[in-house]
């Protein structure tokens, strides 16, 4: 009743289909699809019931195992009749009691389930009839040989053998949950279980440091045997998996004053896969801030009140003294109003003089106001003049015209740089302090001969006047007799000198 009642929530979701029905088919699966949810479920019919809850589920897959007891449901958004490469495909069970069961939501009654994909190996299905038709025969349908009939529970696990020796048996039980069920009870002959061999130990559980590795075994010929159907062992000779190793310590502070970072790293052995970071980065703490300026004070004032100046502003390096830049800015003074200041000298005037030293002067003129420093004119000596005509020095007085008695001397200038010297070339003046002169008087008559035939000589005298003896010439001077008649008879008289006048008194 309970699958009765899942199957018609089921109905509104087929109501659109042309030929909707449900279908419920047993050791088949499923094959080319993905299970969209796995969950417990006790029975068939709480999987259906999971199923009609999800509005996209088109299949429900029940599984039981017989052999651990486990049940579980999946459920899929599609079923045989999606596409081709969905298939319900036969599937056998494992173990003896293993059961599965697929319930189909198909919206065409009238496709073959398999139509376009290989055909069932074993039992194949036949065509569903209409859903009210499949409902009655899902509630009264008969049980399979091996399986569970739609209505019933599961089998019991198989109780103790009784009886003797090969006689023995042992029986197990089911439920009814609905109006007509199959057997519910079941008896075979007891076998004697026992253990098959072990399987191969499993890949170890891990490809790096401690693991395990599983080995297993069947129990055959019964429901159960003594021992573990597994063996657990550790992996033997695994290799050390990559791990790191101890943090170093953090090194110094990345700056020595002001935020930082310090780092610590560590080392990946064994390998190089170790997960995580090699480094890590963490800001320093406890810092002391770095020196840095202060705000520029305001420029002061000009340092001039006009004519270009500069102005100045200066910042403080705080927190230390070795600060970037400097801790001061000059700028020049803007707007400023023009000093006086003196124009251009003008050209120097004519020297004053044609020839010799001179001068010659020039101005300048005090502009934008009259607070000039300095003076307004200029004078300086001429220069590259020529000289003037101008008389050299005197020569010393020449000596005196006489040597004895008045005389002159004379001295001399000459007119250089020219001609036009005003005054004498020669200044004379008489002798100062002469000496009278010696001289001779006129000489006096001739004498009278010495002899008064033959030869002879007259003398005449002169005086030295002004001295005691004239320095030139003598006081006597002497001639021959003239015309003297010879001696012996004859008569002979010189002629007179040159110049005789004769014997004083006359002759």
């Amino acid at each position: 009743m309970k699958a009765f009642a899942c199957l018609l929530v089921l109905l509104p979701l087929l109501a659109a289909a042309q030929s909707p029905c449900v279908r419920t088919t047993r050791y088949h699966r499923l094959k080319g699809l993905k299970p969209q949810s796995r969950t417990p479920a006790d029975t068939v019919d709480d999987c259906v019931a999971q199923c009609a809850e999800q509005p996209l589920c088109k299949a429900a897959e029940h599984f039981y195992s017989a052999n651990i007891e486990k049940r579980v449901c999946q459920l899929y958004d599609a079923n045989s009749q999606s596409g081709p490469n969905v298939m319900l495909v036969k599937d056998r069970p494992r173990h003896r009691g293993d059961i599965v069961t697929v319930t189909e939501l198909l919206d065409d009654c009238q496709q073959d389930a398999n139509e376009g994909g290989q055909p069932l190996a074993e039992e194949p299905i036949e065509k569903p009839a209409l859903v009210d038709d499949e409902l009655l025969r899902l509630h009264d349908a008969p049980p399979s040989a091996d399986g569970l009939a739609y209505g019933t529970g599961p089998w019991t696990e198989w109780g103790p053998c009784t009886g003797y020796g090969y006689q023995k048996t042992q029986t197990r039980t089911r439920k009814c949950t609905a109006y007509s069920c199959g057997p519910k009870s079941e008896t075979r002959p007891c076998q004697i279980a026992k253990w098959s061999e072990w399987g191969p130990y499993s890949p170890c559980t891990t490809s790096c440091g401690p693991g395990e590795q599983t080995r297993t075994r069947t129990c055959e010929g019964g429901p159960s045997c003594e021992g573990e159907s597994s063996q657990t062992q550790p992996c033997s000779g695994y290799q050390p998996c990559p791990v790191w190793a101890e943090w170093t310590p953090y090194t110094p502070c990345s700056t020595t004053c002001g935020p930082g970072e310090q780092s610590r790293t560590r080392t990946c052995q064994y390998g190089t896969t170790c997960e995580g970071d090699s480094e890590e980065i963490q800001p320093c703490s406890g810092y002391k801030p770095c020196p840095e300026w202060t705000e520029w004070t305001p420029y002061a004032p000009c340092t001039t009140s006009c004519g270009p100046g500069e102005q100045t502003r200066t910042r403080t390096c705080q927190y230390g003294d070795s600060c970037e830049g400097d801790d001061a800015q000059t700028q020049p003074c803007s707007g400023y109003q023009p000093c006086p200041v003196w124009a251009e000298w003008s050209p120097y005037t004519p020297c004053s003089t044609s020839c010799g030293p001179g001068e010659q002067s020039r101005t300048r003129t005090c502009q934008y106001g009259d607070s000039c420093e300095g003076d307004g004119a200029q004078t300086q000596p001429c220069t590259g003049y020529k000289p003037c005509p101008e008389w050299t020095e005197w020569t010393p007085y020449a000596p005196c015209s006489t040597t004895c008695g008045p005389g002159e001397q004379t001295r001399t200038r000459t007119c250089q740089y020219g001609d036009s010297c005003e005054g004498d070339d020669a200044q004379t003046q008489p002798c100062a302090g002469y000496k009278p002169c010696c001289e001779w008087a006129a000489w006096g008559y001739w004498g009278s001969c010495s002899a008064t035939c033959g030869q002879g000589e007259m003398k005449r005298t002169r005086k030295c006047n002004g001295c005691y003896s004239c320095p030139d010439g003598e006081p006597v001077e002497s001639q021959p007799c003239n015309n003297l008649p010879p001696c012996g008879g004859g008569y002979y008289r010189p002629p007179p000198p040159p110049g005789y006048k004769g014997p004083k008194g006359g002759r």
